[in-house]
C-alpha cells in the first residue's frame, strides 16, 4: 500500500511539473507578473515541496519533515476557489462566502450588542439568585438547580445565552426565576421577547441586507445573474412562440399573432416578459426585420430579446 501511495504521489508531482513548465514556458514573463502570478508563486513554491521531499526520502532523513512538506502540498487545493468566480454552478456557494466575509464587520457589532445585553441581564439575576440562596432552607429542591444555572456570572450568561439559542429550555430558566419571585421571571420573559423579536431578528436582518449588497457589488455574480436570467428568457420565448404556432409551421404571421393575443395565458407570458404589444402591428413589423410578414423562432427570440433592451435604454433615459 505505501508503494502504491508514492507512485501515486509521484505521478501527480509530474503531472503538475509538466503543466508548471508548460505555464512557465507560455506566458514567460508574465507567469511572475502576471495578474496570476500570486497562483503561479503558490504552484512554484508547492513542486518545490515536493522534489524537496523526494530529496529527503531518498536520503532517508527525517520522516517527519517529509510527513510535513507533503501536507504543506495539499495547500495547492486552495486553488479549486478560482472556480467560484468561473462557474455559475458555485454562484450560492460564492455569494454565501462572500456575504460571510463582509459581515464580519457587523458580527463583531452584532456579538457585542448581544455580550452587553446579556450582561445587563445577567447582572440582575446574578443578584437575585444569590440573594435567595444565601436566605434558602438547606432542604430547597431549587437550590441546586440555581447554582447549575447562576453559580458565577460567566455561566449565568451562559444560561442566558442558551435560552435563546436553543441550548436550554427557557421555560426551565423560568420556573427557577419564579421561585424567586414573580418579577424576575416577568424579567426574564421581557429579555426573552426582546432577544427573539427584537434584536436576533435585526442581526438576521442586517446579514440579509449584506448579502444583497454583495450579490450587488461583485462584477462576477451579476455577470451570472444577468446570464441566468437571459437563459430563463430565452427559454420562456421559445414556450411562448410554440404556444403561438399552433400550427407548427415554424414561422408565426400577423394573423396568428393577433388571434394569440386573444388567449389569456399568452397576454400573461408576454406581460411576465416585460413586453409591451398595445400596437400588435407595430411590435410583429419590429419582429419581421426581413420585411417576408412571417417571422420564424430565431427572428421572434432575437426580435423579443432587442425590444426587451431597447425598453430598458428608454426606461434609463426616462429616469
Amino acid at each position: 500500500q505505501e508503494k502504491w501511495l508514492s507512485f501515486v504521489d509521484y505521478l501527480f508531482t509530474a503531472i503538475f511539473s509538466v503543466e508548471l513548465l508548460c505555464r512557465i514556458a507560455a506566458q514567460e514573463w508574465l507567469f511572475l507578473i502576471g495578474k496570476d502570478r500570486m497562483w503561479n508563486v503558490l504552484d512554484l513554491f508547492l513542486v518545490g515541496l515536493a522534489f524537496c521531499g523526494f530529496g529527503l526520502e531518498a536520503f532517508n532523513m527525517d520522516l517527519k519533515m517529509v510527513r510535513l512538506l507533503r501536507l504543506m502540498r495539499m495547500l495547492r487545493t486552495f486553488r479549486l476557489i478560482r472556480l467560484l468566480g468561473c462557474s455559475s454552478f458555485f454562484r450560492n456557494l460564492r455569494l454565501m462566502l462572500l456575504a460571510v466575509i463582509e459581515s464580519s464587520v457587523p458580527l463583531l457589532w452584532a456579538f457585542l450588542i448581544l455580550s452587553f445585553l446579556i450582561f445587563m441581564f445577567a447582572v440582575i439575576f446574578q443578584e437575585a439568585v444569590a440573594s435567595y440562596t444565601v436566605r434558602a432552607p438547606s432542604d430547597d429542591q431549587f437550590v441546586s438547580h440555581m447554582e447549575l444555572f447562576f453559580n458565577s456570572m460567566p455561566m449565568t450568561m451562559l444560561t442566558l445565552f442558551m435560552a435563546i439559542s436553543g441550548g436550554v429550555s427557557w421555560w426551565e430558566v423560568c420556573q427557577l426565576l419564579l421561585e424567586v419571585h414573580t418579577g424576575y421571571c416577568c424579567l426574564f420573559v421581557l429579555y426573552i421577547s426582546v432577544m427573539f423579536l427584537a434584536v436576533l431578528n435585526v442581526i438576521t436582518g442586517t446579514f440579509v441586507n449584506e448579502a444583497v449588497e454583495v450579490a450587488h457589488k461583485d462584477r462576477d455574480l451579476r455577470s451570472q445573474s444577468e446570464a441566468a436570467r437571459q437563459r430563463t428568457s430565452l427559454r420562456q420565448l421559445q414556450q411562448l412562440f410554440a404556444e403561438i404556432d399552433k400550427t407548427g409551421t415554424g414561422s408565426i404571421r400577423l394573423v396568428e399573432f393577433e388571434e394569440s393575443l386573444l388567449r389569456e395565458d399568452v397576454r400573461a407570458m408576454l406581460f411576465n416578459l416585460d413586453l409591451d404589444v398595445s400596437d400588435t402591428a407595430m411590435f410583429f413589423k419590429l419582429l419581421d426585420v426581413e420585411g417576408t410578414q412571417k417571422v420564424d423562432i430565431e427572428e421572434f427570440v432575437m426580435g423579443c430579446m432587442r425590444i426587451k433592451g431597447m425598453a430598458k435604454v428608454v426606461d434609463v433615459d426616462t429616469l
